[in-house]
């Protein structure tokens, strides 16, 4: 199942600390969760499957390449 995540590089480290917590919390969760970046794709996990996609500044326009390859039942 996939997990979209708002967010931009600077908030990473807010990000790094979320999947932490589910790392902590809910070890064996089955979220994929899918991260918007547009320089940074290097993060520390915790464990967490992530996929990274490559999105511009703008919220519509993150929000649009995070869904834009999901099929509808996801």
């Amino acid at each position: 199942m996939k997990a979209i995540t708002l967010t931009f590089d600077r908030r990473r480290p807010i990000l790094e600390h979320m999947l932490k917590t589910y790392a902590v919390h809910w070890p064996g969760n089955p979220l994929v969760f899918r991260i918007p970046f547009q320089q940074l794709t290097e993060i520390q996990a915790h464990g967490q499957r992530v996929e990274f996609v490559r999105t511009g500044p703008g919220i519509k326009e993150t929000i649009a390449a995070l869904l834009e390859d999901l099929p509808d039942e996801e």
